[in-house]
């Protein structure tokens, strides 16, 4: 299944809040996967953890865990909690939907929330081409 399968009032690029639609999945992803297991089908699901838009539930419980951008944030991964969690959110997703393929997709760039974020003993700059 590819993205929007979570609460994004339509929008596949309202990403940040990593449950189930019940609205339109009332039995969860679960009730698809083993709907397509019993007819030999394996299931993939789309992610992108990074990714996180204003309202959702990473932007709102978990505000720390995040470099700002203008029109949505980067979910640090390089805090041991937030990773910590994306990892543990993901895992638990596939276990408890019966997922068997996972599918990671990264539709932003994640430099300029680097480099805003980057200290300045940390900066490196680029190599030029030899």
């Amino acid at each position: 299944m590819d993205a929007g399968w979570y609460p994004c009032n339509g929008h596949w690029w309202n990403t940040g809040t990593w449950e189930p639609d019940r609205t339109r999945f009332p039995g969860g992803i679960r009730a698809v996967t083993d709907y397509l297991h019993e007819r030999g089908i394996r299931s993939i699901l789309w992610f992108e953890p990074e990714r996180v838009t204003p309202g959702t539930w990473l932007d709102v419980n978990h505000p720390e865990w995040l470099f700002r951008g203008k029109d949505e944030s980067l979910l640090n991964m390089g805090d041991p909690e937030a990773r910590k969690w994306a990892v543990e959110r993901v895992d638990g997703l596939i276990v408890s939907e019966g997922i068997d393929i996972y599918r990671q997709d990264f539709n932003t760039s994640p430099l300029p929330y680097w480099r805003a974020n980057d200290a300045e003993d940390r900066t490196g700059s680029p190599r030029s081409a030899t």
